[in-house]
């Protein structure tokens, strides 16, 4: 209490201010606030819609942001909507079963990595939560067209967005 009743006296130029602190005195029970959760709904905008609805290779990059985003579950939901195929990076290892029938493989170790993966073929990559730091986009963005999905858009994609499996 006392060093809020310093400010005013610091703010106005006084030359030097005596601070005594009471080590010993119990802290006061204080709990800061809990920042606000993210928006982890975002819908996805018509531009976005239009080119899943008209891409007939499309594949995922999937990022950090993603399991940062809290938004695996959304991106689990988008990869069975679209039957997509995910490469993640290593930020993302994990967020499929390496047995799962969407799990591509993790990329980003090797330069060659994103065209092994077929991102060549694809007419259309979905990046979401990428980061650059571990997937430079001049090792993917130049294989096929790109649009970034926000994390958060994966679950409302894949409610808005559906395609029959590939066989």
């Amino acid at each position: 209490d006392d060093l809020l009743d310093a400010v005013p006296a610091l703010a106005s130029g006084a030359a030097w201010l005596r601070l005594a602190l009471d080590l010993d005195a119990p802290a006061p029970d204080i709990t800061p606030p809990r920042p606000a959760p993210p928006d982890r709904w975002r819908e996805p905008g018509e531009d976005l819609l239009d080119a899943v609805r008209g891409a007939e290779r499309p594949v995922v990059l999937a990022g950090p942001g993603v399991v940062a985003g809290g938004a695996v579950p959304g991106l689990h939901a988008l990869a069975a909507a679209g039957s997509l195929g995910v490469l993640n990076t290593w930020g993302a290892k994990g967020v499929f079963d390496w047995r799962s029938r969407h799990h591509l493989a993790t990329a980003g170790l090797q330069e060659h990595d994103f065209a092994l993966a077929g991102f060549g073929d694809a007419d259309l990559i979905l990046a979401t939560g990428v980061d650059t730091d571990e997937a430079p986009a001049s090792l993917w963005a130049g294989l096929a067209p790109v649009a970034e999905v926000a994390p958060g858009a994966l679950d409302p994609l894949a409610e808005r967005w559906g395609r029959l499996p590939a066989e």
